[in-house]
């Protein structure tokens, strides 16, 4: 929110909190973590039978000892689910598991959580288990045959970008609360 404030201040204050995480994350977390040789921003491709496209991705982050992390930068400390829900995660495990015929030897999120004083915090949890990500291959089945029909899902109403902030669209959108 910037308030009254100038746009001057308003971008020192954007500035220090930035690099407040970054200090902190660079002093708790980088130092354990040691990327794999072609490990950073790692592609994978997962080629699907029939008609539809390949799915193309990016891993953010594989570690040496095969864990797939990724790394975000909060307003505020994520809920312990974060990582347990989080779609692209499911993702980076079916990616890598397609490149290198194993799946991953743990999942990870690391964040820099702003604040006060800036914080850390690390999720780990197994590789995604066969049945999670055949549902995550379903959905992702539903949204090729749904994009063919022509059929464009509205967001929900709850995400961040559904908003006139985010979206070049809301102005002109009939689903948006």
């Amino acid at each position: 929110d910037v308030g009254s404030d100038s746009p001057v201040k308003v971008l020192g204050r954007f500035k220090d909190s930035g690099v407040g995480m970054v200090r902190e994350f660079h002093r708790i977390i980088s130092p354990s973590v040691q990327p794999a040789p072609d490990g950073v921003e790692e592609k994978f491709e997962v080629i699907f039978h029939g008609d539809l496209p390949k799915l193309i991705g990016y891993m953010d982050l594989r570690t040496e000892s095969g864990v797939v992390a990724d790394s975000k930068f909060v307003g505020k400390t994520p809920s312990k689910d974060n990582l347990k829900t989080d779609i692209q995660m499911t993702c980076y495990n079916l990616g890598h598991q397609v490149k290198h015929g194993v799946p991953p030897a743990k999942l990870a999120k690391y964040f820099a959580i702003d604040g006060k004083k800036p914080t850390t915090a690390v999720f780990e949890e197994p590789a995604r288990d066969q049945a999670t990500l055949d549902r995550f291959l379903c959905r992702i089945e539903a949204a090729f045959k749904a994009l063919e029909a022509g059929v464009f899902q509205p967001a929900p109403n709850d995400c961040w970008w559904c908003s006139p902030k985010w979206c070049g669209y809301w102005s002109t959108c009939k689903y948006h609360p």
